[in-house]
């Protein structure tokens, strides 16, 4: 449970923070490339179909290897912290389980304790009347 509570503690969302900036930069420094060569080829003499086609092509394509992978880094985060939120929840019912077993145990003890002493005063209360019979039985 202990070790389960530390890499509860060490959250992982720092290196998909950091891998996200990496790719939003990098997809930022592709998409003015892009925009580079998209400008250059319009205003060429003969604009290429082929590049014009081939740069649209390439910016789709590394769009999505860049936010599927984000994705599957984000959606395996989230996957990790329910899996310990689960283990965590089941952890804190077996305690409250146990706290009521405990808190149960412990009104058991002191209504057993609350019965014997009781019956001890009742006891020491036939003693008494007892002695004061003899006393005054004597008495008379």
């Amino acid at each position: 449970m202990k070790n389960e509570l530390e890499q509860l503690e060490r959250l992982d969302t720092d290196g998909a923070t950091f891998v996200s900036l990496w790719f939003g930069a990098g997809g930022f420094f592709v998409g003015v490339i892009g925009i580079g060569l998209t400008i250059y080829t319009l205003n060429a003499k003969e604009p290429s179909i082929l590049w014009l086609t081939l740069s649209g092509w390439i910016a789709a394509l590394l769009t999505a290897f860049a936010l599927g992978y984000i994705g599957y880094r984000l959606i395996k985060l989230v996957g990790n912290q329910s899996r310990r939120l689960q283990n965590v929840t089941k952890e804190m019912q077996r305690l409250r389980d146990e706290n009521t077993r405990l808190i149960e145990i412990d009104a058991y003890i002191v209504a057993k304790g609350m019965r014997s002493s009781g019956s001890r005063a009742v006891a020491q209360r036939k003693e008494e009347s007892a002695k004061e019979f003899k006393t005054t039985d004597t008495d008379n």
